[in-house]
């Protein structure tokens, strides 16, 4: 498709309420000679925003009726430049529905707010033939006149809980390190990391009741601790101290995603390398209980291929560890809950420091690759991950319980009686455990998820908090709290991601690209709302360099085509927004991506690794000694007072909620908002924020305390340009602290994109970094 400049259209930015309501005297489209006799028109209902076509709702199907009533209503998140509005009514039987008749609503008619209730002729065929019609009612709301626009609080499935404790982690282990000196906390004392996989041992442990797990994948062979904590990994062994636990009395359960591919053609390992077999037979005759689940889709309206390719692409992405823990003075027990983006399994366990040869006393159990072919735990490098977790006490923490009672009842229907009691004689559901001084006070935290009801049971007196699609309910809260906070976002926002590509409805080219998630257009409308307004604002973005495996591979070439596109269209249209206004800066002072990465000296490498082969990428990068830090982070920062961690991607497969269960928390400080103080809180958000740029850019820096300064951008620039040209030079002599790089991009003053020079391929690899389309991969797979 080519470039469609849609600025002259109608712009729905808000929230576009669509009821179908039902229709009448519809064609009988089960009377042709292929369908029986005895039925008739099996009806549901698409939804469309034209001219791009980008489908926006899909009613449940109402069989054998030519007066289907389907009474359900869509509130859309929309940020969509649209003409019209296509209503199709369709019949089930044919693949992917065959049309029976269609009606249009301009959008002029929508952007004032008018409700509409009426009937609307169905036309057929390609003529003016009309027959049937069918109830619409809609409503557009313009972003900011709904109450609930202007809070912090998502109305979704599970509500805000006030009163936590949330404690904030970046990567599995973080020691006290010299990058850290001058960032204090709240209190004004010394910064203190905080230490994931120290702290879950430390609940595991601790453990009298309960420890329930939820994966994507869990490795029984990981120790938790490491070097003087663990010398010889067997304290900590995930698979010896979960079975110890159930020993003594404790309901250890497991809720792991069945890769569809192990055990099968790809070996045990499976096309993923999850473990998922390996698990289900350690644990096999213990006292752990473990529900190794596919991600299925019931109901066969669809058909079978589509259940076949749910089955074999979707997975259960949600990454939990929940457990019941002590309270001082007291018989009672209360509840602590895991939750982000760090799975219990091989290559997670990480430092800031993210050596790539000097792993020995560390990574000895688990040494991982998956960029480099070529590299051994012999020869190194070791794969560096970035990742970010939290851990939750106190009432929201009952929420992330709750899912997985909830997942556990559907998935795992014949363990359902393994599921242990929570009577209040046991538990404080309110308690959240003792504040320690350097805390800045209670969080509110709200739960969000991508999960439907194929995978778990909803509450019934919950339901009007969910969307549906072809009769599938759907809760899609993690994309509408990216979006309500996007929305409300004043100074600045900070994004980490293993991906971001989405709004494809939007691109400069293949909009027909099934990633149509509009949080890189709400992003764009909020940097151009705040350029009009005359206002700073700045968009951060760090991704990985590449997607996790050979770069040159189908899909990761084609995931970072998606990804090109999706920035390209970013900056067009930040390009022309400052055209449009006359301002005299650049598209790159209010977006920036950047990715990580390691570069050592040749002293860092130890003595006693083998030479890997020459002419193999592991061979290359023992020459340059420099490596991709993997960014697999799920996590946005808005304003230093709000902050979303989880499981979820950016990209369609997270965030459509009908694909990857994913899960998430958010949350704020009441008393350290940006509104009170400012535009500079400085909470716990801020602190932590503070302290993951201080490990990304070398050091503390106080020109870095306020993102949407010029100090700050101008710093943030300085710093990743100098350590690109460090990473990009033949070689390093000095040890540099800095891991944060410009994305290998260049932005041209009209936002137009193009390769960085020098950087058409990324370092030691034939990956091209523009990447290029497969048009063979099915579209939901890279998406």
């Amino acid at each position: 498709m080519t470039c469609l400049d849609d600025s002259s259209l109608p712009f729905l930015h808000g929230t576009l309420v669509i009821r179908v309501e039902e229709a009448k005297d519809l064609p009988d489209m089960d009377s042709s000679w292929w369908h029986s006799s005895k039925n008739v028109t099996d009806a549901f209902v698409k939804v469309e925003l034209f001219p791009v076509g980008v489908k926006v709702a899909e009613t449940k199907c109402i069989n054998d009726s030519l007066f289907p009533m389907w009474g359900e209503e869509f509130r859309l998140l929309v940020c969509h430049n649209a003409n019209k509005l296509k209503v199709t009514v369709l019949d089930k039987d044919m693949w992917n529905g065959q049309p029976i008749g269609w009606c249009e609503v301009s959008c002029l008619g929508l952007v004032d707010g008018e409700e509409i209730d009426d009937w609307y002729d169905l036309q057929v065929g390609e003529g003016e033939d009309v027959q049937g019609s069918i109830r619409l009612g809609l409503q557009f709301f313009a972003k900011g006149s709904l109450d609930t626009d202007g809070t912090k609080i998502l109305p979704c499935y599970f509500p805000c809980r006030e009163n936590n404790r949330v404690t904030l982690y970046q990567d599995a282990d973080t020691p006290q390190l010299e990058i850290f000196e001058g960032l204090t906390s709240h209190d004004g004392s010394e910064y203190v990391p905080s230490r994931l996989w120290r702290d879950v041992y430390d609940t595991i442990v601790s453990a009298q009741r309960f420890i329930y797990i939820t994966g994507w994948s869990v490795y029984t062979s990981i120790s938790l601790l490491r070097g003087e904590e663990d010398p010889d990994c067997t304290l900590s062994n995930v698979g010896e101290l979960l079975k110890s636990k159930a020993d003594e009395g404790v309901r250890v359960l497991l809720l792991i995603w069945n890769d569809k591919s192990s055990g099968g053609v790809f070996g045990r390992e499976g096309q993923m390398g999850t473990h998922d077999e390996e698990t289900e037979e350690f644990f096999a005759g213990s006292a752990v209980q473990v529900a190794n689940v596919m991600r299925v889709r019931e109901g066969g309206s669809a058909g079978m291929v589509e259940n076949e390719m749910v089955e074999t692409v979707y997975t259960h992405h949600q990454k939990c560890v929940i457990a019941d823990a002590e309270i001082a003075d007291s018989d009672l027990r209360r509840l602590v809950a895991y939750i982000g983006g760090i799975d219990l399994t091989d290559g997670r366990y990480d430092s800031p420091e993210y050596p790539l040869y000097n792993y020995q006393d560390t990574h000895s159990q688990d040494f991982y690759q998956n960029c480099t072919p070529g590299a051994t735990q012999e020869t190194g490098p070791r794969e560096p991950w970035h990742d970010i977790h939290a851990r939750v006490e106190g009432p929201a923490a009952w929420d992330i319980l709750q899912n997985f009672t909830d997942r556990w009842s559907k998935q795992a229907e014949d363990k359902v009686g393994c599921l242990i009691d929570m009577s209040e004689e046991e538990f404080d559901r309110e308690n959240a455990g003792e504040a320690v001084e350097t805390e800045a006070g209670g969080w509110s935290a709200q739960v969000f998820r991508s999960i439907t009801s194929d995978s778990c049971l909803f509450d019934t007196d919950r339901l009007d908090t969910l969307t549906g699609k072809r009769g599938h309910l759907i809760d899609d809260s993690i994309l509408r709290a990216y979006i309500q906070q996007i929305r409300k976002a004043d100074h600045f926002i900070y994004l980490e991601n293993q991906y971001f590509m989405g709004s494809a409805y939007a691109w400069k080219r293949e909009r027909e690209t099934l990633t149509k998630h509009t949080v890189p257009r709400e992003i764009v409308s909020k940097i151009v709302e705040k350029m009009e307004a005359g206002e700073r604002f700045t968009c951060y973005v760090t991704i990985p360099m590449y997607p996790e495996g050979d770069p040159t591979s189908m899909a990761s070439q084609e995931i970072l085509y998606w990804q090109r596109c999706t920035m390209e269209s970013m900056y067009w249209r930040i390009g022309n927004a400052i055209k449009d206004n006359e301002l005299d800066t650049h598209p790159t002072d209010y977006l920036m991506f950047f990715c990580l990465g390691k570069r050592e000296t040749v002293e860092e490498v130890p003595e006693g690794l083998e030479e890997p082969d020459p002419d193999t990428p592991a061979g290359l990068v023992r020459q340059s000694l420099r490596h991709p830090i993997y960014v697999h982070s799920k996590l946005m920062i808005v304003d230093d007072d709000y902050i979303i961690v989880g499981s979820a991607n950016i990209n369609q497969r997270s965030l459509a909620g009908s694909r990857d269960s994913e899960i998430a928390i958010g949350g704020h400080q009441p008393d350290h908002l940006s509104e009170d103080h400012g535009g500079e809180p400085k909470g716990d958000v801020h602190t932590f924020r503070m302290a993951l740029w201080s490990a990304h850019l070398g050091g503390y820096d106080p020109a870095l305390l306020v993102p949407s300064s010029q100090e700050c951008v101008e710093k943030v620039r300085e710093v990743t340009r100098q350590f690109q040209e460090v990473y990009s030079a033949a070689n390093m002599e000095e040890q540099n602290k800095v891991h944060m790089m410009p994305y290998p991009i260049l932005v041209h003053d009209d936002g137009t994109v193009e390769s960085e020079p020098g950087w058409e391929m990324f370092p030691d690899t034939e990956g091209l970094v523009c990447g290029q389309k497969s048009g063979v991969l099915p579209g939901n797979l890279t998406t």
